[in-house]
């Protein structure tokens, strides 16, 4: 009898600043040291997506998150997990952030995203973004994030 898959749900932030750049974060330990992905974690037993992204973001960034809203979802296999990624738009205003449990962070064009050694599941994450080529935007009356083209602002 085969094992059945454990299955691994985490919250990322698709962290989007001022000038549209992305916020991506290069992980310090583990088998995929060394590799970019976007900020979140793990969501634990009884935690909401938004919850436990916006605990992930204040215990490694020390910063608190506003989500604008649910992006997609992203599912990936790693072989000895499947990674079902609840992926949220934010935003952080002028907060700055720490390096808790990261050894670099980066803001990045979204055309320069793939660029990067992204951990897989981010990687297509990252790919969804560039195909898109769009900037989500939330209605605060409904809560629902619809896209519109991005277009470059004057700085």
């Amino acid at each position: 009898m085969m094992d059945e898959q454990q299955h691994i749900p985490v919250a990322a932030a698709i962290i989007r600043d001022a000038r549209g750049r992305y916020l991506i974060m290069r992980r310090a330990k583990g088998q995929y040291a060394g590799y970019w992905e976007f900020p979140g974690g793990k969501i634990e037993t009884d935690e909401l997506p938004e919850e436990a992204l916006v605990r992930e973001i204040e215990e490694e960034l020390e910063v608190t998150p506003l989500i604008e809203g649910r992006l997609c979802e992203v599912g990936y296999d790693y072989g000895a997990f499947w990674l079902d990624m609840h992926c949220f738009v934010c935003t952080i205003g002028n907060q700055r952030i720490s390096l808790r449990d990261h050894t670099d962070s980066l803001w990045v064009e979204a055309a320069e995203l793939t660029n990067y050694q992204l951990l897989p599941a981010d990687m297509l994450l990252a790919q969804t973004v560039l195909q898109e080529k769009e900037e989500a935007v939330l209605d605060e009356e409904t809560g629902q994030v619809t896209f519109k083209p991005i277009r470059p602002k004057d700085l």
